[in-house]
């Protein structure tokens, strides 16, 4: 699928709108609806190539469709919204920042205390039941920035069944643990569902999807957790089961939904052995 078909029909269809907010909030919810639609065909069985054009098809000529979204947001209303938003966020600011310290008070849930954040330790950890060896583990620190949020790569493990131990001689071969945080530092920013639509591709061609496309009957796919670790931060702890990148020199995590293209590469060659 070519995302970039959706993002050039949406910016033609909102060419015309003057008030660079609205221009912005059509453009964004065209898309959303663009995606929306493909994602029904998709499920329905019709093929990814073809589920697109019939998604354009649907929303019929952009070139038509400018003018009427231009007399709808006229820039007299968008710019007295505006002045309106500027006053709310004024009075929202005033209150954030009393909020926030009582944020700061509070004792939000620490994920280390999870059995998905074990991995991370520097001593053999458990995964159900039944040890696992440590094969790989990073800090990489690998960022991507959109809309305001900042997501970071913090931590990567790879765990590998110990195979003299019979509780985990049926367990799936190796499982790759990975953490995400997510920080907006906007007060009024809402919580982002990117961790549902991240799939991945490695140096040998292997991918792994993502856990929205509901195949979870089917391995391997990415799959996760989130929590909220902090004023405006959430913390993804996540893992692929049937991990098959062993011999792979990276992997390269994706998020490429409404028009966004986020990638976070994981070098795989610069781990210490357990």
């Amino acid at each position: 699928m070519d995302s970039w078909k959706f993002k050039n029909w949406c910016d033609a269809a909102v060419d015309r709108i003057i008030f660079p907010p609205d221009r912005e909030a059509v453009h964004q919810e065209l898309l959303n609806h663009l995606y929306d639609h493909y994602d029904d065909l998709v499920e329905q069985g019709v093929d990814r190539e073809t589920a697109q054009t019939m998604a354009l098809a649907a929303m019929g000529s952009a070139a038509e469709i400018a003018p009427q979204l231009a007399a709808i947001h006229r820039p007299f209303w968008g710019y007295l919204l505006r002045a309106t938003q500027v006053l709310l966020v004024l009075i929202l600011t005033v209150a954030a920042v009393a909020a926030s310290v009582q944020l700061l008070r509070t004792s939000y849930y620490d994920p280390s205390d999870s059995v998905g954040l074990q991995p991370f330790d520097e001593t053999l950890a458990y995964r159900d039941f039944g040890t696992y060896e440590r094969v790989f583990y990073a800090q990489p620190g690998v960022t991507a920035r959109s809309d305001g949020y900042v997501f970071t790569l913090t931590k990567a493990a790879v765990w590998h069944r110990n195979k003299n131990d019979p509780a985990t001689a049926y367990k799936d071969p190796d499982t790759l643990y990975f953490q995400m945080k997510v920080f907006n530092p906007r007060p009024w920013a809402e919580f982002t569902d990117i961790g549902l639509w991240i799939w991945a591709e490695d140096s040998l061609g292997n991918t792994y999807d993502c856990y929205h496309e509901g195949l979870i009957n089917y391995a391997p796919y990415i799959s996760g957790n989130y929590y909220h670790t902090g004023p405006q931060t959430y913390t993804y702890d996540m893992w692929i089961a049937d991990y098959h990148s062993q011999e792979a020199e990276w992997i390269e995590f994706h998020y490429d939904r409404s028009g966004r293209d986020l990638v976070w590469r994981l070098d795989l060659t610069g781990g210490d052995a357990a």
